[in-house]
C-alpha cells in the first residue's frame, strides 16, 4: 500500500535520546459529530516495529490512525522508537527493549492524564495497547513475561507498568526464517563462531584483532539473511544476538513451531506466561508471511497457543477470537499487499481496541 511522502503528528521525546510520534490524521467526512471527537487522544496504541525497522518503514500504522480516528477519535497511534530500532538490534536485547518500553508507557500515562484534565474530563481511561510487529512481538511479550528463560511472577517484579491489551502481529520465528532462507552449513558455521565468540574471544580472530561477544559478527556468517539495501551496507549482529535470534532457546525464540510444550506454557500459559497477565490479546498471522516456512501450518500453531491461553485464564477470554487468526493474502509488512487486504488486517485491530475500551 503508497505511503504518503508527509504525516501529520507530534514527535514526543519519551526518555533521553528516545522518541515517538504520535499519528494525528485528520478526521474524515464519515467521522462522529459526538462532542467526544472534539476532545484529544488519550487512549494509546502503541507500535513496536522489528528489525531494521525505524519511525515509518511500516506503512499500515499510518492507516490504522485514520481507520482507528474515525471509529473513536479518542485513540491514538503512536509509533515508538528504541535503541534497537533501524541497526541498533544488532547489538541489543530484548529485555533493554522492554525497559525502553516501559518508559514510553509511562509517559503516554502522564500524556493521558495531562489531556484529561485540559479537557476538563471528571474520569479518565487511559488504555494503552501494546501492538507489536515481527520482532516487535517478542519485545511486547517479555515486556509482560519477561526473559522467557528466567520466570517472574508479576509485572511488579519487572518494574513495568501494566498495559490495557496486545496484538501480535506477524510473530515470526527467526529461527526458522533463518533455516528457510540461509545455507544450512553457512548457518551452522555462524553459530559455531558465534558460540566460541561468546564464550572465548581470543578464539576467533578478525582483521588481527580479537572478537568479544559485543562485537558484530564478520559479514560473511549472515549473508542471505538480511537485506543490503542503502548507500552502506548494514551492520552485522553481535555474536550474543545473533545467538539469541537463531538458536533454539535463544531469548528471541518466543514464536517457533516445534517449541516443546513446556516453553509453550512459559510463553503463552501458567508458567508465568501471556495468560498469567490479565491482559487481553490479539493475534494476526499474514497468509502469505514470507518469514514464516511454508511448512508450518499457521492455523495449527495458533491454535496450540490459544489453548494454552484458555487453559490458564480461568474464562476471562483472553484470547480475542473474534479478530485473531491468519489475514488473508498478508505478507509479512502488508507495504505491498492490496488496501482490502490492508483494510482486513488494521480492521480487526481497530475492533480489538474498541473492545478493550469497553472492558
Amino acid at each position: 500500500m503508497h505511503l504518503a511522502p508527509t504525516h501529520p503528528g507530534i514527535l514526543h521525546a519519551y526518555a533521553p535520546r528516545l522518541a515517538a510520534f504520535e499519528h494525528t490524521p485528520a478526521s474524515s467526512t464519515s467521522s462522529s459529530s459526538s462532542s467526544s471527537s472534539t476532545l484529544p487522544p488519550s487512549n494509546f496504541v502503541l507500535f513496536l516495529g522489528g528489525l531494521n525497522d525505524d519511525l515509518l518503514t511500516v506503512h499500515y500504522p499510518s492507516h490504522l490512525a485514520q481507520l482507528l480516528k474515525d471509529s473513536n477519535p479518542r485513540f491514538s497511534v503512536v509509533e515508538v522508537r528504541l535503541t534497537s530500532s533501524s541497526f541498533g538490534w544488532t547489538t541489543s536485547n530484548l529485555d533493554r527493549d522492554a525497559n525502553e518500553v516501559a518508559d514510553a508507557v509511562k509517559y503516554f500515562q502522564n500524556i493521558s492524564e495531562q489531556r484529561a484534565q485540559d479537557a476538563q474530563e471528571a474520569r479518565i481511561s487511559g488504555h494503552i495497547i501494546l501492538l507489536g510487529h515481527s520482532t516487535g512481538t517478542q519485545i511486547a511479550t517479555t515486556y509482560l513475561i519477561g526473559n522467557r528463560n528466567h520466570k517472574v511472577h508479576s509485572l511488579d517484579d519487572l518494574g513495568r507498568p501494566p498495559v490495557s491489551g496486545v496484538v501480535l502481529q506477524a510473530c515470526a520465528s527467526d529461527r526458522e526464517g533463518a533455516q528457510a532462507l540461509m545455507d544450512a552449513a553457512r548457518l551452522k558455521q555462524s553459530i559455531d563462531s558465534a558460540r566460541k565468540i561468546a564464550a572465548d574471544p581470543a578464539q576467533v580472530v578478525a582483521a588481527d584483532a580479537p572478537l568479544g561477544p559485543d562485537d558484530h559478527m564478520p559479514r560473511f556468517f549472515t549473508a542471505g539473511l538480511f537485506d543490503e539495501e542503502g548507500p552502506q551496507p548494514q551492520p552485522q549482529p553481535s555474536a550474543k544476538r545473533w545467538l539469541s535470534l537463531v538458536t533454539e532457546g535463544g531469548d528471541d525464540d518466543l514464536f517457533s513451531s516445534d517449541l516443546p510444550d513446556d516453553v509453550v506454557r512459559r510463553v503463552w500459559g501458567s508458567d508465568g506466561g501471556l495468560a498469567t497477565r490479565n491482559t487481553p490479546l490479539c493475534v494476526l498471522w499474514g497468509e502469505r508471511d514470507e518469514f514464516i516456512p511454508r511448512s508450518v501450518d499457521k492455523e495449527t500453531v495458533l491454535s496450540r497457543w490459544k489453548k494454552e491461553v484458555s487453559a490458564t485464564d480461568g474464562g476471562k477470554g483472553l484470547w480475542n477470537d473474534e479478530n485473531s487468526g491468519v489475514v488473508a493474502g498478508a505478507s509479512h509488512n502488508l507495504n505491498k499487499d492490496t488496501k482490502d487486504v490492508v483494510n482486513d488486517l488494521s480492521g480487526r485491530i481497530v475492533r480489538f481496541c474498541i473492545s478493550v475500551a469497553k472492558r
